[in-house]
């Protein structure tokens, strides 16, 4: 890799780190202001692609979000609604 290329592999790693990789290549390439391409690049050629945590679709976002412990489970029999529970 350039020096170009390192330098900005090692803020992604400053980035990253600190957050246990809980985080996108999205949501790097805007702190970084840097592409999501070049980031994915950088990653795949550092071995870090498997790190990250996978964007949700926009129509799918409540499905992919983790449950809280002060959150409530649904239970089964349950569905959800637009985002509500119904019995």
């Amino acid at each position: 890799m350039t020096p170009r290329s390192e330098a900005l592999a090692y803020r992604i790693w400053a980035e990253a780190k600190p957050i246990g990789w809980d985080c996108s290549v999205t949501d790097l390439a805007e702190a970084l202001d840097e592409t999501p391409q070049r980031i994915g690049m950088i990653c795949r050629a550092k071995g870090w692609s498997d790190r990250f945590r996978v964007n949700p679709s926009n129509t799918d976002v409540r499905a992919h979000r983790p449950y809280h412990a002060d959150e409530l489970m649904p239970e089964v029999g349950d569905r959800v609604v637009r985002g509500e529970m119904m019995q």
